[in-house]
């Protein structure tokens, strides 16, 4: 495989296995009849968070070409977003709109 392909595909499984990883984690857990406290349960979901826009902004970041603009004001948005736990559905198209603004402003630049 050349190394554009490793790119794109490392960021997917990584990001895969994390979430289908805690996912798991907690399906067997309360398999057991082990109860997750409200705490703990608060961190996961930041944790899963926190590993998405890592990832993103990774796979982001390591272009040749530099930083993508665009595409970090997006990721900033969405975290931003994510954060105040707004909808998926407002996440995904204001993200887009966001990122889509910002390509058509830089070729105005």
């Amino acid at each position: 495989m050349d190394s554009a392909t490793i790119n794109f595909l490392v960021p997917i499984l990584t990001l895969a296995i994390g979430t289908f990883g805690t996912r798991f984690l907690g399906v067997w857990m309360r398999s057991r009849g082990q109860n997750v406290s409200a705490k703990l349960d608060h961190y996961s979901h930041l944790a899963s968070l926190t590993l998405l826009f890592a990832v993103v902004a990774t796979s982001s970041f390591s272009k040749e070409s530099g930083v993508n603009i665009p595409v970090l004001i997006a990721i900033s948005l969405a975290g931003g977003l994510a954060y105040f736990k707004r909808s998926l559905l407002l996440i995904v198209v204001l993200s887009a709109a966001a990122a889509a603004l910002s390509r058509f402003l830089l070729l105005l630049i």
